[in-house]
């Protein structure tokens, strides 16, 4: 049921009663994808390649790789620090 939030419905008796929640206007949040944009695809129309084969950022993954892992980054970075 991913992106189905036409099968969402708020609580109101809950959200009512919950001095935190009694201000919040969820219906912008709830409101059907295709009632935006009309004509819109609300599918995968286009088939994925392979992953990683062109990613933007696949060489952020791999340069932050060893700061990720404490063997690199900074110095005087978290990471590199000894406990």
């Amino acid at each position: 049921m991913v992106g189905r939030a036409d099968m969402l419905q708020p609580n109101k008796e809950f959200m009512q009663s919950n001095p935190k929640l009694s201000g919040i206007d969820l219906s912008l949040l709830l409101t059907p994808a295709a009632t935006l944009r009309p004509g819109a695809a609300q599918i995968c129309v286009e088939k994925q390649g392979k992953p990683g084969c062109d990613a933007a950022d696949l060489p952020l993954v791999h340069s932050s790789s060893a700061a990720a892992e404490g063997k690199g980054g900074r110095p005087g970075h978290w990471a590199n620090r000894r406990a």
